[in-house]
């Protein structure tokens, strides 16, 4: 397993307000702080794009490892009322923006060369794209899920250039486990993280490939996240409706960044049940 650092996004959707936010960081900051020294995680959160700079602000009185991101990006050249553009993004301070959400997929009917575009336009402007891909229920049950992915990946991030300044996460959130009871077990997540990565590989290359963060997303709680995250191809996990709950969100960090060390420097899946057996 190389050494990717693991990385928990907590989508806020439309949660939030300043009074959330300011507990928020606080609990965050209790537990990132005691874990720090582990320097092998990050701990982002995309947030309604009104709170962003206020977050930010707080954000740097904290920890260096806790980035505030956004959850889209309007690719349009011209002026439009309402969106914001990957510059405007960078300009605020955020570190990371979400693209190609299900939610946006399904509902406002967006495609893969849109998030093509925003992709790009992220890179350029120097702010991380967290490109989100998965399939339907009916794709999955059909043996469609590799079939799915790949066109989702290829059309998305074909002729993309990475740098080593602005990293590029890929979320794999089936649209079945989202906002549902039904995560995926540890093992399929693992097999399809494993996928993506052979698929990232023949797009981008072995060196750029692993240097990418594949992250799970879709029903992520307290129970299932630590098994979740310690599959050798899962790199992070994405939290939605559970980082509303700050205590049930701050349970999660403290319960993965407890093993960071572990997951890190792991080299088989092997040393991380033996750690766990002597626990």
């Amino acid at each position: 397993m190389n050494k990717r650092e693991k990385i928990i996004i907590g989508n806020w959707k439309l949660n939030g307000s300043k009074q959330l936010m300011q507990d928020t960081l606080v609990e965050l900051g209790q537990a990132i702080n005691p874990h720090h020294a582990a320097n092998n995680f990050t701990l982002a959160i995309c947030s309604p794009s009104i709170y962003v700079g206020e977050m930010i602000q707080l954000a740097m009185q904290i920890s260096n490892k806790l980035l505030i991101g956004c959850k889209n990006i309007n690719t349009d050249p011209h002026t439009f009322t309402g969106e914001l553009s990957a510059h405007t993004a960078k300009a605020m301070g955020c570190k990371l923006c979400l693209v190609g959400h299900t939610e946006r997929r399904t509902a406002l009917n967006e495609g893969n060369y849109s998030y093509h575009i925003k992709v790009k336009q992220l890179l350029a402007a120097g702010v991380s794209p967290a490109l989100c891909i998965g399939e339907t229920l009916e794709e999955k049950l059909a043996g469609k899920t590799y079939t799915v992915l790949h066109q989702q990946i290829t059309q998305a991030l074909a002729g993309i250039t990475l740098g080593d300044n602005t990293p590029l996460y890929i979320v794999y959130e089936p649209a079945y486990a989202i906002s549902s009871s039904q995560a995926l077990t540890p093992v399929f997540a693992q097999a399809v993280h494993a996928d993506i990565r052979r698929l990232l590989s023949d797009i981008l290359g072995a060196t750029q490939t692993n240097k990418i963060a594949i992250i799970y997303g879709g029903s992520v709680n307290h129970d299932n996240a630590l098994n979740l995250i310690a599959q050798p191809d899962v790199d992070g996990l994405l939290i939605g409706c559970a980082n509303s709950n700050l205590q049930h969100f701050r349970a999660i960090c403290n319960k993965v960044f407890s093993l960071a060390p572990v997951f890190n420097y792991a080299t088989e899946r092997k040393d991380y049940e033996n750690y766990m057996d002597a626990s």
